[in-house]
């Protein structure tokens, strides 16, 4: 993820669970189960973005 503040803290949520806080580099590896999943990223300005994703099964 890239902010337009490059000091700013990102905060990463999956299915609206807390994942982790980062600042500076907003990079996270993920590995949620398969399914549709949403993931919210908000800073601490209280500016958010979410995006709708789907992991898929790889035995079906």
């Amino acid at each position: 993820v890239a902010h337009r503040k490059s000091d700013i803290s990102i905060f990463w949520y999956v299915d609206n669970k807390f994942i982790c806080q980062t600042k500076g580099l907003h990079q996270v590896a993920l590995n949620p189960p398969p399914g549709k999943h949403v993931l919210t990223l908000s800073d601490e300005d209280g500016e958010k973005l979410s995006i709708m994703f789907e992991v898929l099964d790889k035995e079906k």
